[in-house]
């Protein structure tokens, strides 16, 4: 091959990593593709947000304090609303229930005793538009599962399954907050 030969096609496979990276941006671009927190599919109206507590119909007691907690400050950190006190004042609604919480060992030790274990947590929310009366997204089911370690024999169950309950909280508000709001 001779030495211009080889230049030219060095330089054209030089230029392909580029070329690919320009499509891939495009392509991005172009479908409508957004990061986390960047828009929103919601009316523009919508702008005040209620959000009561959210129901617990399981047994495990406080579940939806912290849970009804995390949802509310990932929504707020996720666009420019407000949390009003009542729903008249809403343009919005978010109400829902916890309607299942399981906890059920993952794995077990020789001597046959849990070393890790999985909680699953499942809630039903509806999204509504107070000004239409549209509800704008429903999920009867939506669960999250988490998964934790007894790092030590004798530790503190409750205070490893609390942990948990807090990550599976989190996953959860930012799953459904995206699902809400960029219309997943």
């Amino acid at each position: 091959m001779s030495r211009i030969n080889l230049s030219i096609s060095l330089l054209s496979r030089n230029k392909l990593p580029v070329l690919f990276i320009l499509l891939t941006v495009l392509t991005f671009y172009g479908c409508g593709y957004s990061l986390k927190g960047q828009g929103t599919f919601l009316p523009e109206h919508i702008k005040a947000l209620y959000i009561p507590e959210l129901q617990n119909k399981t047994t495990k007691f406080e579940i939806e304090k912290n849970i009804s907690e995390v949802l509310i400050e990932e929504f707020l950190s996720r666009g420019n609303f407000t949390l009003v006190d009542s729903e008249k004042d809403a343009d919005a609604t978010l109400t829902g229930a916890i309607v299942e919480y399981r906890t059920s060992p993952k794995s077990i030790d020789e001597n046959g005793l849990a070393t890790s274990y999985s909680i699953a947590i499942s809630v039903s929310v509806e999204f509504k538009d107070m000004k239409t009366n549209k509800v704008l997204f429903q999920d009867n089911r939506y669960t999250v599962t988490e998964d934790y370690q007894m790092t030590e024999v004798g530790s503190d169950f409750l205070e490893q399954e609390q942990y948990a309950i807090e990550a599976a909280a989190k996953t959860l508000s930012e799953a459904l907050v995206a699902a809400i709001l960029e219309g997943f």
